[in-house]
């Protein structure tokens, strides 16, 4: 049978499947390409073609004068091919909302079904992490990271690996809203405004109760008509201008 790869494909492709088996941990480092010249039996023309295919499916980094080492995460580099991909589709926040009110329900009820118990403090704690991030640092990129976090470990409850694989990506489109009343809302009011949120969801995840966990996902999705037609006016991207002051949500709670 005739091999139509190339040598540095199949050299590729060995040793992205020795990651794959675990041979290379994350961080560490491959041998230099003299090395693997030797070890595969081909030119180091071959070897530099394949460690290029190697570092355009991001499973290595390439530090100069220093070697080539596994990648602790290709989350960035999905993150972007997906971001660049909607953008070049003009897809619209509303896309990402929207697939956000298809899966989030289930993915919570899921996460409440297969929450362990051993998790719960680390989910607590992280929960609480994100609420003092308003209060204590002002800091949107803290409060961003934070929420991540919350949302990632949240998603491991669910035990599902796809889930959790694309968690990050996915949460990383998400886009900053502006209200009319922005400069009049403190940092505290926004995080007791997130805690009616979300404190019933992870309670519910760790009580295990996934009719709650669901009923709470579904009532923290839901907006005001204007943010709707707002976010599928702006594209992915960008902010969300929303006609509408938090003060109004709020009253209408």
């Amino acid at each position: 049978m005739i091999n139509k790869k190339t040598l540095s494909e199949q050299v590729a492709e060995t040793i992205r499947d020795e990651i794959i088996a675990g041979k290379y941990n994350a961080g560490a480092s491959l041998p230099t390409e003299p090395e693997l010249a030797d070890l595969f039996k081909v030119s180091r023309s071959v070897i530099r073609d394949a460690v290029r295919i190697l570092f355009a499916w991001g499973l290595i980094r390439i530090e100069h004068g220093r070697g080539m080492y596994i990648t602790e995460s290709q989350e960035n580099g999905l993150s972007q091919a997906l971001l660049i991909a909607l953008q070049r589709d003009k897809a619209s926040v509303w896309d990402i909302s929207e697939f956000e009110r298809l899966l989030y329900p289930s993915l919570v009820e899921l996460a409440a079904k297969n929450h362990k118990k051993e998790d719960t403090p680390k989910l607590l704690s992280a929960m609480e992490n994100y609420l003092d991030a308003y209060t204590g640092l002002d800091n949107i990129k803290t409060i961003h990271e934070r929420f991540l976090d919350l949302m990632f470990l949240l998603c491991k409850s669910s035990g599902n690996k796809v889930v959790i694989q694309i968690a990050r990506p996915l949460l990383k489109l998400r886009n900053l809203n502006s209200w009319l009343d922005d400069d009049e809302i403190s940092f505290e009011m926004v995080a007791e405004i997130e805690r009616k949120s979300i404190e019933p969801i992870i309670k519910a995840v760790c009580s295990n109760n996934p009719s709650a966990a669901r009923q709470a996902a579904e009532k923290a999705l839901t907006l005001p008509p204007e943010a709707a037609e707002s976010m599928k006016k702006t594209l992915i991207g960008e902010i969300v201008e929303i006609p509408l002051t938090l003060k109004s949500v709020i009253e209408s709670e």
